[in-house]
């Protein structure tokens, strides 16, 4: 038996399981802080269904903790019970067989976008993700991309094409994102955003585990997968090469000066310095 510890959102716990199905089919999600469990709760019919969900972490069990931010064998040997703690964010730990299984579209959220967003299951769209809300709050940590990563992306597909657009700031993006074909999704569910993604042709990235799923439960074989290059902020002295599969587009991007400034700002109010 794996038990998989969740933490944070969404995309992380995908990570997180992902990793898991590929050791074992018998699996126990763990999620010990409250808050995160209650947010669990709202996907056991969905990605983590058939696995029960805890609410604490199992004393007298081997623990096995990620200690880096790249692929790194799991000791684990099928038959024994081993915990996992870590973000797991390498596509060398998934796989993608039994990803797309157990990640497969449910049926209420398939005829939700049948009936909202149909012209994305019939090709030719490109999805954007635009994270900013909790991210400029954080900068230091999580560096929002930019508007030249956006308009550098969309030329790579071509600005004529057409978009569908996702982000938990919608209003800044229809000031700052304006193209000629574009839908601007609204007032919908994590799980609605992230299978709009999944079903373009295209996926246009934030630094985001959450499009990155968008983007790896894509089936289609001719995708474009475009992705920033600035993943992580000066908090954080990582290496993401496993977040980039062979065939992603990365596009170089950076600070600007304002957002520098204020990651500066935001890394001295914690008293965390480089």
């Amino acid at each position: 038996m794996i038990y998989v510890v969740f933490c944070d959102r969404l995309g992380n716990n995908l990570f997180q399981l992902g990793a898991a199905l590929s050791l074992s089919s018998e699996i126990t999600i763990c999620v010990p802080l409250e808050n995160e469990y209650e947010l669990t709760l709202k996907y056991k019919d969905t990605f983590f269904k058939g696995f029960p969900i805890l609410n604490y972490i199992p004393n007298g069990i081997s623990v096995y903790e990620e200690s880096f931010y790249h692929y790194s064998e799991i000791p684990y040997t099928i038959g024994t019970n081993l915990i996992i703690k870590g973000y797991f964010q390498s596509y060398k730990y998934l796989n993608r067989d039994k990803v797309l299984e157990q990640f497969a579209v449910d049926k209420v959220t398939m005829e939700f976008i049948q009936l909202t967003y149909p012209k994305i299951l019939n090709g030719g769209y490109t999805s954007i993700h635009v994270r900013r809300g909790d991210y400029l709050k954080a900068l230091h940590k999580h560096p929002f991309c930019g508007i030249n990563y956006y308009l550098k992306a969309i030329n790579l597909i071509g600005e004529n094409e057409n978009f569908i657009l996702v982000s938990d700031d919608i209003g800044w993006c229809k000031n700052n994102i304006k193209l000629k074909n574009i839908i601007y999704v609204e007032n919908t569910s994590p799980i609605i955003d992230l299978y709009i993604q999944s079903f373009c042709d295209n996926n246009i990235l934030s630094n985001s585990s959450f499009s990155w799923w968008g983007a790896y439960l894509n089936n289609n074989n001719n995708k474009k997968i475009i992705m920033p290059s600035l993943w992580f902020g000066y908090r954080f002295k990582v290496d993401v090469k496993d977040l980039i599969l062979p065939s992603y587009i990365v596009i170089k991007n950076r600070y600007s000066l304002i957002l520098f400034l204020k990651s500066l700002v935001q890394m001295i109010s914690e008293k965390k310095y480089f």
